[in-house]
């Protein structure tokens, strides 16, 4: 990150290095830069993920809903809060080797 003093305005703008590298380190040493095969991993990574936590929050939303309607509050309460850490536990253990992969 760089910084620089714009001469019109006075104020100091910063300038960010780009995170994908076009062409290869000349120093000889591994490159910090994400190459562009990674960022495509990482971008079809990342849209995976928000297709599989949108549908399961919509999922686990509707349940919520349900059950706190026809059980009450106080047992609608207890039913809502055991979905939702059966819910992370089960999103941790499966998706984790989903996205390693």
């Amino acid at each position: 990150m760089s910084s620089k003093r714009d001469p019109e305005s006075g104020k100091i703008r910063t300038e960010e290095a780009p995170l994908l590298s076009k062409s290869p380190s000349t120093s000889g040493s591994k490159s910090s830069k994400i190459s562009e095969n990674d960022a495509k991993i990482l971008y079809k990574n990342f849209i995976f993920m928000c297709i599989a936590f949108s549908l399961n929050h919509g999922c686990v939303v509707s349940c919520l809903t349900y059950a706190t309607t026809e059980l009450g509050d106080d047992l609608g309460g207890y039913g809502s809060g055991a979905l939702y850490i059966c819910t992370i536990k089960c999103n941790i253990a499966s998706f984790n080797d989903l996205i390693l992969t």
